[in-house]
């Protein structure tokens, strides 16, 4: 008897890969059959009829090949209509569930927009400095940096910077490299003359750096090879797109005008795109051919063959193909050529120690010291990671207790769900379904939060770094995603694994307690919360007091009430003479202004010059003093007093010299300690550089962190204004009051000196050293926005949980009020649970704190990771957290009525 074909597809019953081979067969022995029966009844001998049939038919591996993959199509189909029908309905039912209970679902999805948006937050800044290339880099895996390092007998230096015959032995002798690039570190220039200067923020490049990154202009070219050919180029410039439309209004016919930059006229030859920068992430304003203005900007004038000039740093594009220790290699070998040639010229056939020279290469993404280091700001935001990811793990564990909580006073609905027929395994899915659904929501209101925590996070605590375009880019949703995903999953099965885990018998009586496992599983979670918990709050409180005692350290001077204003007078065309003498009428004439206290000028700039000179003792061989030469500064008679710095021994160059005294100098405390210790080092003798002249110290001054807070007063000899000098240098105005009140006096009236007068940049000194700040300034204020947020979703579910406890234990605390329990002891009770449970999260959270000290140690400043007053106070927030959380359901239990509990179970 033949089988009827199909009858497994009328019936929607499953099939199964033998099951779906039978049915083909059935039904192409059904055809075959029925077309040799046709013929037999017509007359042919069965033999003829089945031959016959089989020819009329054609090839029937073909035919059944064909409908076997027809009916896996229609499986795929079929399952996928049941599997939509099924997750239509497993969402109709969440969203009934959920809208019955709305203040429980809005506590739920904020929570996870917390924890959601803190991570897209990171996420988009950690991508920015440390993971993602810049915006318009072709390939960025084939880019490569060179770091240089030099090694001496008791300590090694690395930089990335070298000298332009450097580049160019690099650029012609690396067959592994096919691109080699080189450019400037950042210069500030001004473009324009008088009311109309303004400052741009210059870039020197090789004609080929932009191509090498493999960007495109948004309108006109980019530089072409004969333009930056030394010595002279071409006067062209490429401008950054904000600057065009800042500058321009976007204009698309500024290509072919000339706009002046410092003492020359460019001709304006491209636009960049958006957001293009060079490795340091900052932004961008012009770029400009390294041989147009490299004479003008560096003090060697020599720079095409000088090869001691060092002040390009290299990029380069691997070959396609190319194999990285191959091309290391390579570059070393003409590294050690060039430091060779570059020992012999600077010895000279000496036998003094000739240091040893290596060379690195690493990728171009991230935000990086010149030394090749990360950022403070890169590595404290790597930590931040981590941080928002605690806080997720916080807020999913508080979501989980919810739905825990919610799932068990829906026991009885479970129950007879399972009762009637629904399995376990549906039953979990569809719990599944209601966390993924809660993590969407809650993750679309994480985006919107994470949209303005980008900003504020952008602007306020890493203004430096050139953001471009909307925070929420194509990554940072797709990471968004996954983790919406994630935690859909995380919140969602602590509740399935509930649900499948439920004994009907016990579920369905009337009255029945809930089973130890679970109250322990909630239990668990609050503690992990809580361990969570001091984590945050231990870092945000390292961090909070390395800020205090990184803004607590005594500097040797007060720059809080001064004002620092430079003029570019050397692109002005000023001559050294012309220049001093500006200096001295604006010094006049800013004295002159109300609420102004002191005016000087110093050709070195606290926390940005550094400016050294050789300095030899009389009757000395040595050079330097304990290995180190002092760094050299030209001031005014009025600088230490305008800069809070104190004359200890003799005095400064006002009392009984003139301002332009030759052959004196001041000395600090630090180089008078280590020249002449035990000695008074007034009338000493010095020789500074080449002269022959002694310079006789005429005074000590107070050491002063001249380089800014990490570093250590170095030695310092200081001469007065008119002897000597190199450098723009800048004026420094002591206010009475907020110095920032007096920014645009101070400029009006140094525009005013001259009309042709470059930009005037004045600005709080203070400026100058925030970027030291800024590190732990982005550590302490996301630390403790997530610790606060932390803190607040543990107290949530530690309440939570207690309030759900009480409510169930309502017969229990019945009876003990019933049989004497006073007031007192009831509330002993529920806070004594919630005390317990934040005590052993204390202890752990401590654990985990001392355990990742080390890691963190270098990221703060004069702190111990195991600071114990630090981790004091974390341990004593976190109690009374736990006391004000626990204080509500306790107050709730003492309003029991024993009589009406007892009647009630």
């Amino acid at each position: 008897m033949r089988r009827i074909p199909g009858i497994r597809r009328i019936f929607r019953l499953v099939e199964t890969r033998a099951s779906r081979e039978r049915a083909v067969e059935d039904e192409l022995t059904f055809h075959l059959d029925t077309r040799v029966d046709e013929l037999i009844a017509g007359g042919m001998e069965r033999r003829a009829a089945r031959e016959q049939a089989e020819r009329e038919f054609g090839d029937v591996h073909a035919a059944r090949a064909e409908l076997l993959a027809l009916g896996r199509r229609q499986v795929r189909r079929t399952r996928v209509r049941d599997w939509a029908e099924v997750l239509a309905f497993d969402l109709r039912y969440a969203v009934r569930g959920l809208k019955a209970q709305p203040a429980l679902t809005l506590g739920i999805v904020l929570t996870l927009a917390l924890g959601i948006g803190a991570n897209a937050t990171m996420f988009g800044v950690v991508d920015r400095l440390v993971l993602g290339a810049p915006a318009h880099w072709r390939d960025p895996g084939q880019l490569r940096q060179l770091y240089f390092a030099t090694g001496y007998p008791d300590h090694s230096v690395t930089s990335a910077f070298e000298s332009y015959p450097a580049y160019l032995a690099f650029r012609d002798s690396v067959p592994a490299f096919q691109d080699v690039a080189a450019f400037s570190d950042q210069y500030v220039m001004t473009s324009g003359r008088g009311a109309a200067a303004v400052q741009v923020k210059a870039r020197l490049v090789t004609a080929n750096f932009l191509r090498t990154l493999g960007a495109h202009p948004v309108l006109g070219r980019f530089f072409a090879d004969n333009e930056a050919r030394p010595p002279d180029g071409a006067s062209v410039v490429v401008l950054g797109y904000g600057f065009w439309q800042r500058r321009f209004g976007s204009d698309s016919t500024v290509l072919g005008r000339t706009m002046p930059i410092g003492n020359g006229r460019y001709t304006i030859i491209g636009i960049a795109p958006r957001g293009l920068t060079a490795t340091d992430l900052l932004p961008v304003d012009v770029w400009l051919p390294v041989s147009a203005v490299a004479s003008e900007q560096l003090v060697w004038n020599v720079w095409t063959s000088n090869r001691f000039a060092s002040w390009l740093q290299v990029v380069t594009r691997l070959r396609s193909g190319a194999d990285e220790r191959q091309a290391l290699a390579q570059v070393a070998a003409v590294y050690q050529r060039v430091m060779a040639e570059q020992d012999r010229a600077f010895h000279r056939g000496t036998t003094e120690f000739s240091p040893t020279h290596s060379l690195m290469l690493d990728a171009v993404s991230g935000a990086r010291y010149h030394n090749g280091a990360r950022t403070l700001e890169a590595r404290v935001s790597r930590w931040l990671i981590c941080v928002s990811a605690i806080v997720l793990l916080i807020a999913c564990a508080n979501v989980a207790n919810l739905l825990l909580s919610r799932a068990t006073r829906r026991r009885r609905e479970i129950a007879v769900r399972l009762a009637l027929g629904i399995s376990r395994r549906r039953l979990g899915g569809q719990l599944m379904v209601e966390g993924v659904l809660l993590a969407i929501v809650g993750g679309s209101a994480g985006l919107l939060m994470a949209e303005w925590g980008s900003a504020f996070t952008r602007r306020v605590l890493l203004p430096d770094v050139l953001w471009d375009g909307s925070p929420m880019d194509a990554r940072v949703l797709a990471i968004t995603a996954a983790i919406v995903l994630v935690t859909g999953v995380l919140i969602g099965l602590a509740p399935a694994l509930q649900a499948t885990r439920t004994q009907l018998t016990s579920a369905l009586k009337a009255g029945a307690q809930e089973g130890v496992r679970r109250t322990r599983l909630r239990s668990t979670l609050i503690i992990a919360q809580a361990a969570l918990s001091v984590v945050l709050l231990a870092g945000a409180g390292l961090f909070a007091r390395s800020l205090w005692n990184a803004r607590g350290v005594d500097l040797g001077m007060d720059v809080r009430p001064v004002l620092l204003a430079t003029v570019d007078l050397q692109s002005a065309g000023y001559n050294p003479a012309d220049q001093t003498a500006f200096m001295e009428r604006a010094m006049q004439r800013l004295s002159e202004l109300p609420g102004v206290d002191d005016v000087a000028f110093a050709f070195a700039v606290p926390f940005r010059d550094i400016s050294g000179m050789s300095m030899t003792i009389p009757g000395r061989h040595d050079s330097t003093v304990d290995g180190k030469a002092p760094t050299f500064n030209v001031v005014s008679p009025s600088y230490f007093a305008t800069l809070g710095m104190r004359i200890i021994r003799g005095h400064g160059f006002g009392s009984g010299h003139r301002a332009d005294a030759r052959y004196v100098a001041v000395i600090n405390e630090k180089l008078a300690h280590q020249a002449w210790p035990g000695e008074n080092p007034l009338g000493k003798c010095i020789r500074l550089g080449d002269e022959n002249a002694c310079t006789t110290i005429v005074g000590v001054v107070n050491d002063a962190r001249y380089f800014g807070i990490y570093n250590e007063p170095r030695m310092q000899v200081f001469v007065p204004f008119g002897r000597k000098g190199g450098g723009v240098g800048g004026l420094f105005v002591r206010t009475r009051g907020d110095p920032a009140r007096l920014e645009r006096v101070v400029r009006r009236t140094l525009q005013s000196m001259m009309p042709d007068l470059p930009y005037a940049d004045v600005r709080p000194l203070q400026k100058l050293l925030d970027p030291q700040f800024r590190s732990l300034n982005l550590g302490a204020a996301m630390f403790g926005v997530f610790a606060v947020l932390a803190l607040i979703v543990a107290s949530v579910g530690l309440y939570s949980v207690l309030a759900y406890d009480v409510a169930r234990r309502v017969h229990e605390i019945g009876v003990r009020m019933a049989l004497g329990a006073r007031a007192p002891d009831v509330v002993r009770l529920v806070l004594g649970e919630g005390v317990r449970m934040v005590v052993v999260g204390i202890v752990l959270g401590l654990v985990v704190t001392l355990a990742a000290g080390r890691a963190i140690a270098s990221l703060l400043f004069d702190t111990s990771p195991r600071d114990p007053v630090v981790l004091g106070i974390v341990c004593l927030t976190l109690l009374v957290v736990a006391v004000a959380a626990s204080l509500i359901p306790a107050w709730r239990a003492t309003r029991v009525d024993p009589s009406v509990a007892l009647r009630a179970e």
